[in-house]
């Protein structure tokens, strides 16, 4: 997780200059013997929870107000940035 990063820089004499409010972060981690079209699949039916009422239940049971499958390409280029 980002945090460790954040504890690792502290221990080590650097200090935190900034923490950003806490985000709900739920990954979708798929086995590898799914395809690309069962994953856009799986992202699609969790996009669509909010657009039911069982669905905005489910949703509201976590915490969150929906799912965001547009965030991947971003958060894969922000780890080596972290050093991971």
């Amino acid at each position: 997780s980002y945090a460790g990063v954040a504890k690792s820089l502290d221990k080590s004499g650097h200090r935190v200059l900034h923490t950003s409010v806490s985000q709900p972060y739920f990954p979708l981690i798929a086995h590898q013997s799914f395809d690309a079209a069962q994953i856009a699949a799986m992202q699609s039916a969790l996009r669509a929870l909010p657009e039911t009422e069982p669905g905005r239940a489910v949703i509201k049971s976590v915490g969150i107000q929906g799912f965001d499958a547009t965030t991947e390409k971003r958060l894969r280029n922000l780890l080596p940035w972290l050093g991971l």
